[in-house]
């Protein structure tokens, strides 16, 4: 394990000795001004190994610069969707083992599609929200089924609250039954998890569902988490 031993590289963990890159799928996700790397096995699914740069010098890391992987998927954050259930597409065929497809998901691999697959392994109600550029997205899941996702422009704290409230009544859910679940921009902005825990049963960030790979690092597992997210779905 190396971190934070080089300039500009946040953090790292370099493959092992004996793992085969041309049998490993890279991860790549924009948040923050940082570029998150993560290297996933394509056979066992398993982590192997990230890099988390600033975004100045990430075009010149030779993870990506043609080494030799097996493929090169991107994570997109886009907020300007539309879900389109299978059942009114003209292909009866889901995207990624999901029920919907996600229409304007920019360039990548939606995190929509990655939160969907998540899901899959939860129960209770839980609403994520997520923010870019002063958009927030929320989505409203009960069980494994999605009920609500949109986007909206908002201000401050308050403006946030109203936009998710709203969304749970719409949804018809309950808040003393939900947990709250936010991104990395949502949970480091405006005292977000302070200010939303008296309203809701739990509010927590999403982050990497195993232990974190390195604990003096105290952001990683929730920078990892997207792109964890985008590898369930391929």
């Amino acid at each position: 394990m190396e971190t934070g031993s080089k300039k500009h590289i946040i953090a790292e963990r370099l493959p092992d000795a004996g793992v085969v890159l041309s049998l490993c799928n890279l991860f790549v996700s924009d948040i923050a001004g940082f570029k998150v790397l993560s290297l996933y096995s394509s056979l066992s699914k398993r982590l192997e190994a990230y890099k988390i740069l600033t975004a100045e010098v990430a075009s010149h890391d030779a993870w990506l610069n043609n080494a030799g992987f097996n493929a090169v998927y991107h994570a997109s954050f886009n907020p300007d969707f539309d879900l389109v259930p299978s059942a009114f597409q003209s292909s009866a065929s889901s995207n990624y083992g999901t029920d919907f497809t996600v229409q304007h998901e920019g360039n990548g691999i939606h995190i929509l599609y990655g939160i969907q697959r998540w899901m899959q392994d939860n129960i209770g109600v839980r609403i994520f929200i997520a923010s870019v550029n002063d958009i927030l997205t929320v989505l409203v899941y009960q069980n494994t089924s999605c009920l609500f996702a949109n986007s909206f422009n908002y201000k401050d704290q308050t403006e946030l609250l109203y936009f998710v409230v709203n969304a749970m009544q719409v949804s018809g859910v309950k808040q003393e039954e939900t947990t709250l679940v936010l991104d990395y921009h949502c949970s480091h902005k405006y005292g977000l998890v302070e200010f939303l825990s008296p309203y809701f049963q739990h509010v927590q960030t999403l982050k990497v569902p195993f232990e974190d790979p390195d604990p003096e690092i105290e952001d990683l597992p929730e920078l990892l988490m997207p792109n964890h997210l985008i590898a369930l779905c391929v």
